[in-house]
């Protein structure tokens, strides 16, 4: 038989060759898919978890914050009552005792996992016990009657010392935690470019595993859109009061933590007023907590509407509103108050069943004053508040 240079099947090499190179290309092509595949399964399980660890530093950091708050409750109440002798102020000092606690194991069941922060965390349970020793220890002197020993106790700086103690364990904490989230953070950007790598990948291997890259992309922008919702809800429900829209009385004090701290550099004026609506219980009682709710969300209104935008308006708590006026000496902020009093005492609040409602504000201001700390001077302006109430109601009154 007579050989044809063409048939493909005699030449040496030809047909059986061409199918050993196909076979091997779609060998090739397959371990590249398998390679392509798990590499993106491994981006995409550091990824969740790099961000899932994300979400929960920002869990800690808000208990964290919580703690502090409750701290810095404690302490408002024991110098109120050590002030003043009223056992009223004993009640947010029980408060902050109680939310504190609750905190720090929160903190801990949160950070168990890491065995630096549970040294940490033993460190900061010793100072907390240390902190209400010394509180409840000046308490019970004044409540005895001893109003110098009292006083002694807290110009000995035992109660700042353990204040300061505490706050650095926090400290502490808060910056593992950074570490570990920078840390994360990395390995979610490795995540990352391994993906593009992936993508690439995909490009050179064809329009089947440029679909499947494209799949992988779309979780991944899923994954990170939900990491971004919920690290929003956290700043919101860390930030912001619910119901008027307003700094809540977290983020209130940690700005005025900062305001004060500047103006102490710089020698500006800084004014802080208190704001209490008048009577709020009796429309609470005429037109139920709906009624009172929206005439707090309609105060806030007028707030943001009335106050300079360099000011922070915030809600205490209850009907009482908090102002932060930087570069504002007294004279300045008790103009721009009687501008927010006749705002309010000058119209009606409308209710969405068609009722309205008039209202009044009663405002105490104080100017911060060397020797002033934060508290000090909320206090002043709540003193100069309750000033105000007694003379009348719907006036502005400056502290002493």
């Amino acid at each position: 038989m007579v050989q044809n240079p063409h048939d493909q099947d005699a030449v040496p090499g030809g047909r059986g060759q061409r199918l050993v190179f196909g076979f091997g290309a779609l060998l090739i092509l397959a371990a590249l898919f398998a390679g392509i595949v798990i590499n993106a399964n491994h981006a995409a399980a550091e990824r969740r978890e790099a961000q899932a660890w994300h979400v929960h530093t920002l869990e800690v950091l808000l208990t964290t914050a919580t703690m502090k708050s409750a701290v810095n409750m404690s302490i408002r109440g024991e110098r109120g009552y050590l002030i003043t002798g009223d056992p009223k102020f004993l009640q947010p000092y029980r408060a902050g005792a109680r939310e504190a606690p609750v905190a720090l194991e929160r903190i801990a069941a949160q950070t168990r996992d890491n065995p630096a922060q549970r040294r940490n965390i033993a460190a900061l349970r010793a100072q907390a016990a240390i902190f209400y020793k010394v509180m409840e220890r000046a308490i019970a002197l004044r409540r005895a009657g001893d109003e110098a020993g009292a006083v002694a106790l807290v110009r000995s700086g035992a109660g700042i010392g353990a204040t300061d103690a505490v706050l650095a364990a926090l400290g502490t904490i808060e910056a593992e935690e950074q570490r570990l989230l920078a840390v994360r953070s990395a390995a979610n950007e490795r995540a990352n470019d391994a993906t593009q790598t992936s993508y690439y990948a995909l490009v050179v291997a064809g329009l089947v595993l440029l679909l499947v890259a494209a799949a992988v992309g779309v979780s991944t922008a899923k994954a990170q859109k939900r990491v971004r919702i919920i690290a929003e809800q956290l700043r919101l429900s860390a930030t912001t009061d619910e119901l008027t829209g307003l700094p809540n009385r977290r983020f209130f004090m940690h700005s005025l933590d900062i305001e004060v701290a500047r103006a102490r550099r710089s020698g500006a004026p800084l004014s802080v007023a208190v704001a209490d609506v008048d009577h709020f219980k009796r429309v609470n009682d005429r037109y139920g907590h709906g009624g009172g709710d929206e005439v707090l969300r309609a105060l806030a209104r007028i707030f943001e509407a009335i106050m300079r935008t360099g000011d922070v308006v915030g809600r205490l708590g209850g009907e009482e509103f908090a102002i932060l006026m930087p570069d504002t000496d007294e004279i300045q902020a008790r103009i721009a108050c009687e501008r927010l009093r006749g705002a309010i005492a000058g119209r009606e609040i409308r209710l969405p069943s068609g009722e309205k409602i008039a209202i009044t504000l009663s405002t105490g201001i104080a100017l911060l004053v060397p020797g002033d700390d934060r508290d000090k001077l909320v206090k002043r302006a709540d003193n100069a508040l309750y000033s105000a109430k007694e003379g009348g109601r719907n006036q502005v009154r400056l502290a002493a």
